[in-house]
């Protein structure tokens, strides 16, 4: 676990995964290598780069409580799935491979700090890509013109160059803004701390824009976490983002996009004799209808998504201009822990929860307030807000906090200063 000189090697390795991603989200969409995505094999490279290049520090990474209840987790997903019929793995192999990528990017944390510099910077420079893409195709006084917040974020959705998940952009842009900001306020030198600012407003804007719930939600609550974890110190200044957000949204001509962005919480209604009701709300009244028959053991992916659920009210009919059935999809329900009951079970629901515990526990104590500890706090609680909006429990964005929290957490195990 000696330090040894970062590299450029080093740098390119870890920068690599991030890379190949925008490419892959904005310039070639559509580009398969053997069937798959380059974003997959810049993962093997960095796969095989990291046992090359950083052995020793991987098998140390590996030999944890967490890598060994991924393990459970997977275990007992693959087996629920192959006890069903027509099995698929998609999300079982898919999870897989991002829970893999932990142990490789706590190894390079481990191995030097500097990597975490380079990790976080790959992370903000793929958000920055996006926010790019917002702000130059996005004004937020064109959407003072639409009916309602479905209509405006499928004018936003229309006009940007790639990547139409607003919720995900909200999301990873929302985070990049609070990173900046605590960036920012840690640096002495006046141009890095003005730039850094203007970079937060990019990002606020951008995650403002896509007027997502979800994303307003992660950052109200790392806000409030991070003011209690290292209050008095740091006073109210985590709440400034937050604040600009909303004021953003809410002086003069455009506070019709506040009503917009509120419009969505007012569609969450349970009463549905004539009111607008949620789709949330629709998914969620069909996971408490159908939770009874399947938490045992499930209904597995390939039935959630097949036979089952197309005949069950998940099941959502697509029509054509012209009124015609064009098909049938089969609606998630947009929450990672109902989602992992339907498709195998409380058991790995529990390894589950057991897992994001652990994870909390290894957390940077209130004593530790290195850059580092708050960067790695402010992940971890973004990811851990999204996984109750998302039905994407092996989001691939989740790997770079849980890896750099349990590089971290290593790190301090064994007292190391580099």
């Amino acid at each position: 676990m000696r330090s040894s000189k970062f590299s450029n090697t080093y740098k390119f390795l870890l920068l690599l995964p991030f890379i190949t991603r925008i490419i892959e989200e904005s310039i070639f969409p559509a580009l398969k290598i053997g069937g798959k995505g380059i974003t997959f094999w810049a993962f093997l490279v960095f796969w095989f780069g990291t046992i090359m290049y950083n052995s020793g520090n991987l098998l140390i990474s590996l030999k944890n409580r967490i890598v060994y209840l991924y393990l459970i987790f997977i275990g007992a997903a693959f087996i629920t799935e192959f006890l069903h019929t027509n099995s698929v793995y998609r999300e079982a192999s898919t999870t897989f491979f991002m829970f893999a990528a932990i142990p490789l990017y706590a190894s390079w944390v481990l191995k030097n700090i500097q990597s975490f510099k380079y990790i976080v910077a790959s992370f903000l420079f793929y958000a920055l890509v996006h926010a790019v893409n917002i702000t130059l195709n996005i004004s937020i006084f064109k959407m003072l013109a639409t009916g309602d917040s479905d209509e405006a974020r499928a004018t936003i959705s229309q006009k940007l160059w790639f990547y139409t998940n607003l919720n995900g952009i909200a999301t990873t842009t929302g985070t990049a803004a609070v990173v900046c900001f605590v960036i920012a306020r840690n640096v002495t030198n006046k141009i890095y701390k003005r730039w850094l600012y203007f970079l937060t407003a990019i990002y606020m804007y951008a995650s403002a824009v896509c007027v997502s719930r979800a994303a307003f939600l992660s950052i109200g609550v790392i806000m409030i976490w991070m003011y209690l974890k290292y209050r008095p110190k740091v006073k109210f200044q985590y709440f400034i983002p937050l604040a600009v957000m909303l004021l953003l949204l809410d002086v003069g001509p455009i506070q019709k996009v506040t009503n917009l962005f509120f419009g969505r919480f007012a569609e969450i209604n349970f009463n549905t004799q004539g009111d607008k009701v949620d789709s949330r709300v629709r998914v969620y009244s069909n996971v408490i209808k159908y939770l009874p028959e399947v938490y045992l053991t499930g209904v597995g992916e390939g039935n959630f998504y097949g036979e089952w659920g197309q005949k069950s009210t998940f099941a959502r009919i697509g029509y054509d201009e012209e009124g015609n059935i064009s098909g049938m999809r089969v609606s998630p329900t947009h929450n990672s822990f109902s989602q992992i009951v339907f498709y195998w079970g409380v058991f790995p629901l529990f390894i589950y929860v057991l897992l994001l515990i652990t994870l909390t526990k290894m957390l940077p104590p209130r004593s530790d307030t290195s850059l580092a500890a708050k960067i790695t706090t402010i992940f971890f609680v973004s990811t851990f807000v999204l996984i109750i909006f998302t039905n994407n429990f092996n989001y691939k964005d989740f790997t770079v906090p849980y890896g750099l929290l349990l590089g971290l957490y290593l790190r301090g195990r064994y007292k190391l200063s580099n």
